[in-house]
């Protein structure tokens, strides 16, 4: 699919990162890679680089991706939490996955 402007994509990611436990996680995972490694092993903010989690979050958010790393798997509960709080990270993962090469910019908008 392709979307016409970028704040399209961060609208469509947003409503997936809310509904799917598969694009939650892996937003998880992808927020918490793009931290340094001193913000990963404090579970803190601790740059203002515009990556990572925000102060509130570092800490739960952080020990949440850690889990799903070590043991390959989330809770229910643990699911429902990343899906709540990942939404807001929307324009953060749109923004890394250009950087990545995950998102494309083509002619009439970006694709995944």
């Amino acid at each position: 699919m392709i979307y016409k402007t970028k704040k399209e994509l961060v609208f469509a990611l947003k409503s997936q990162l809310g509904t799917s436990n598969r694009q939650a996680v892996k937003g998880l995972l992808a927020v918490y890679n793009a931290q340094t490694i001193e913000e990963q092993s404090k579970n803190a903010t601790l740059e203002k680089n515009c990556v990572g989690f925000s102060a509130p979050d570092a800490q739960f958010l952080s020990y949440l991706a850690r889990w799903k790393l070590t043991t390959g798997y989330l809770t229910t509960r643990q699911l429902n939490v990343v899906r709540r709080r990942m939404p807001k990270y929307a324009a953060q993962l749109v923004d890394y996955s250009l950087e990545q090469g995950k998102i494309r910019k083509v002619k009439g908008g970006y694709t995944w």
